[in-house]
């Protein structure tokens, strides 16, 4: 029996369970049709245009060669988007997350896990590797820290990169040949500058680490 054969979405209805696929070849629609075909779930070749149906609960882009950002931008703000590249690179999947798209993985994946995979989204959760949202992370941490350093003034930027080392107010002092009343002015007054309410608050901002990383071992 041939189950990868046609269907016409003008035969799908608003409560047709459904996973619609645009992708400029058949691999990865064939694929998804042997994946779903006996869940009841119907996958279909989308159009290029944006999708005409509510009830399609995810699309499947498949991109092959340079992507169409702005269509994928569309794509992503219309009705959950799930992203497969044939050629992925760091700085795509970075730009999928900021467009919030549900997902980014590479052609190659297994069949098992992309059904699995399209499971996970449909359920709402998320398909990015652990490396990729690592990284997307770290880039949002240095753009946040960035912005804060910029407030601070350079004696201001020293002491809380004393502060992050453990330092305390008389350890502040020390290092910057001060006496430890001054060190704790410029301590509040960094503090107030930032919006901190606290040390660890402050190190957090400057530093894009977590609060629990910043504290003070006992």
């Amino acid at each position: 029996m041939n189950i990868v054969s046609a269907i016409d979405p003008a035969d799908l209805n608003e409560r047709t369970d459904a996973i619609a696929v645009l992708d400029p070849g058949r691999s990865i629609y064939e694929r998804l049709v042997r994946g779903f075909w006996t869940e009841g779930i119907k996958v279909y070749r989308a159009g290029p245009g944006p999708a005409r149906r509510s009830g399609t609960p995810l699309l499947v882009m498949v991109l092959d060669g340079d992507p169409d950002w702005a269509k994928i931008a569309t794509a992503c703000a219309t009705q959950p988007t799930l992203l497969i590249a044939t050629d992925p690179s760091t700085e795509d999947v970075l730009r999928a997350i900021d467009l919030d798209a549900r997902g980014y993985l590479p052609a190659t994946i297994s069949d098992r896990a992309l059904v699995d995979a399209i499971r996970g989204i449909r359920a709402g959760e998320v398909a990015f590797s652990r490396a990729a949202l690592g990284a997307w992370l770290r880039r949002q941490a240095g753009a946040q820290s960035g912005g804060a350093n910029a407030r601070l003034t350079p004696r201001q930027r020293q002491v809380v990169a004393l502060i992050a080392r453990g330092a305390c107010d008389k350890e502040i002092a020390s290092a910057l040949g001060i006496a430890t009343a001054t060190a704790q002015k410029h301590v509040a007054h960094l503090l107030a500058r930032l919006g901190a309410p606290n040390r660890a608050a402050a190190v957090a901002l400057t530093t894009g680490l977590p609060q629990a990383l910043t504290t003070r071992s006992p």
